[in-house]
């Protein structure tokens, strides 16, 4: 359909699970279709240029660390480790 990253965005906001343009070749197509069946979406390379986008536009600020996460031993023994 449409080539508009906002429309694209509005769609997979709203549970799309996938997408493609009318230009998609048979190949693009077919590939869509059985990834579908398979995984229950697909996201071609506009779709995850227009996700990626929007999701870095989101995480412009830096997360908190929370103080109360308790962390068990073996978690401290395997950041020690690493």
């Amino acid at each position: 359909m449409f080539e508009d990253e906002r429309f694209v965005a509005h769609l997979m906001k709203n549970g799309a699970n996938g997408y493609l343009l009318k230009n998609a070749d048979p190949a693009e197509i077919k590939k869509a279709i059985m990834e579908v069946m398979a995984r229950g979406y697909y996201l071609n390379n506009f779709v995850n240029r227009v996700l990626l986008k929007k999701s870095a536009a989101k995480s412009k600020t830096l997360p908190s660390l929370n103080n109360e996460i308790e962390i068990s031993d073996r978690e401290r023994e395997v950041v020690r480790l690493l």
